[in-house]
């Protein structure tokens, strides 16, 4: 009993056990508030379509199949959490979080694939090689280094994507007017910009020792306002959960008394996977060749619009849960934003990609396409207000 209790006190004060617990438990909660995301019997019969990353295959395992992974998938977040068969229940994890993405791309969050990259790095660095019965192992600096180039590289890029006229005229402004006490910034372009290189800063300021602490407990106060603003709007509550994890990690990760390099020293060979996908990657989106939910982006107001718009004779095609105050009428015509009806039938923003967009309209298209739809996609210039506009008809659509 003695032995039992002084495994779980060193599995305590053990980082990696630290950080594995709160991707799992925030992952859990995460998946818990998305839930009409990833419970669908039948995907087939959900309001808003299933698009899977295969168009080929849709990876639908039916009625008694889908709930089996998605009631698996907590199981294992939860065993991943307090049992010592973590080297057996990571893989599984990581298989079913791939099935469940290939039913369904929109399952692709960035708080997916980043706790998903977090989950396979934990298992390869240290985990795969732990022994069940191991009381304490002190071998986590490789892994603790990998987590610290994730975790600065969200700040840094995040702050990087926000340097762009949408967020200083559209987003931030949105952000400023949900309290009354931010209320008299919103039209500040000078500070929007700010905010953009302040976040910069926090993670420029964690790859350095003499800063990384200092950084740390600034991002306490940074998520803190984003909380405050996001819980007082009532809006997008699945990246609640995340926004505490972030604190968490961070804290974990650069305010450890052993904590005694900056990142950029001790790179080894196995560091650079992680340093392609978190820093070099995201770069590859200003091409168009990596994909925007994934290049950390969040609230930067870049994302490819996409607009489905027909006859207003074309309502009986949506399903169930039209309303007509989701999209903006003419005399003639009704347009909806694709990105719009996914938060409202699934609180969860689209998958921001043109071929994407296209899937999901060729699904209305079947029906639509007899009200004359077309697809109207939208995309924005960094610095400009003019957005570049394509009209696709659904006859194109569906010839693909």
């Amino acid at each position: 009993m003695m032995s039992n209790a002084h495994s779980r006190l060193s599995s305590f004060r053990n980082p990696i056990d630290s950080i594995l617990a709160i991707v799992c438990l925030t992952f859990i909660s995460q998946i818990m508030i998305s839930f009409t995301l990833w419970e669908s019997l039948d995907l087939k019969q959900r309001v808003f379509p299933a698009i899977s990353s295969l168009e080929s295959f849709s990876f639908d395992l039916g009625n008694l199949g889908n709930p089996l992974l998605i009631y698996g998938l907590i199981i294992s977040l939860i065993a991943t959490s307090l049992l010592n068969f973590k080297k057996y229940t990571i893989p599984f994890c990581l298989f079913l979080v791939t099935i469940l993405v290939l039913q369904d791309l929109l399952r692709l969050q960035v708080w997916v694939y980043l706790y998903s990259c977090i989950l396979l790095w934990l298992y390869i660095t240290y985990y795969r090689k732990q022994k069940e019965t191991a009381v304490e192992d002190h071998s986590y600096k490789v892994p603790l280094k990998g987590i610290a180039i994730i975790l600065a590289s969200v700040y840094i890029w995040s702050g990087i994507n926000k340097v762009n006229i949408h967020y200083d005229t559209s987003v931030f402004p949105w952000l400023m007017k949900i309290s009354d006490w931010t209320k008299p910034f919103a039209e500040s372009t000078l500070l929007a910009r700010g905010s953009a290189i302040a976040e910069i800063l926090l993670g420029l300021l964690l790859c350095f020792k003499k800063t990384q602490k200092g950084s740390a407990y600034s991002i306490i106060i940074f998520h803190g306002v984003i909380l405050y603003l996001l819980v007082s709007d009532g809006w997008n509550h699945v990246v609640y959960p995340w926004n505490v994890a972030m604190v968490l990690m961070v804290l974990v990760v650069f305010t450890r008394k052993d904590n005694d390099n900056a990142i950029t020293q001790q790179i080894k060979w196995i560091h650079y996977p992680v340093i392609f996908l978190f820093t070099l990657a995201p770069t590859l989106h200003f091409f168009n060749a990596w994909p925007y939910n994934l290049s950390l982006t969040m609230y930067s107001g870049m994302p490819l619009e996409a607009e489905m718009i027909f006859d207003d004779t074309g309502h009986e095609c949506l399903d169930t849960g039209y309303e007509p105050e989701m999209g903006f009428h003419s005399d003639t015509e009704t347009s909806l934003n694709i990105a719009d009806l996914s938060t409202l039938f699934l609180e969860i923003p689209a998958f921001a990609e043109e071929f994407y967009y296209r899937r999901v309209a060729k699904h209305y298209c079947k029906c639509l396409g007899a009200h004359k739809m077309y697809l109207q996609l939208e995309r924005k210039h960094r610095f400009a207000k003019q957005a570049a506009k394509r009209k696709i008809t659904c006859k194109q659509l569906l010839r693909n």
